[in-house]
């Protein structure tokens, strides 16, 4: 089963709305809040890696440096099958 996604070392969650039928999640670990949605798989996934992206260009735009994640959350490849520019991080 899936539980995060991980693109330049950010780590996302991935939850699932059964009423709004959509997965969605944020990015853990930050101050900031970044959030992302998608009606599938792969759109969650690409709606993840451009949040992180529009993030990291958002804090160049502002002189802000981006929130490094506190928290030690690392996935490896091996966790799960790999996704397209991120790592999957699988669980039980």
């Amino acid at each position: 089963m899936v539980r995060a996604l991980q693109y330049k070392g950010y780590v996302g969650s991935v939850l699932y709305s059964a009423e709004d039928k959509v997965l969605h999640g944020r990015v853990l670990g930050i101050r900031d809040m970044i959030s992302y949605g998608g009606t599938g798989v792969r759109s969650l996934e690409k709606n993840f890696r451009d949040a992180v992206d529009e993030y990291m260009a958002f804090c160049a735009a502002e002189g802000k440096t981006p929130d490094a994640p506190f928290m030690n959350l690392q996935c490896s490849d091996s966790a799960g099958p790999a996704s397209a520019g991120g790592a999957v991080c699988g669980g039980a």
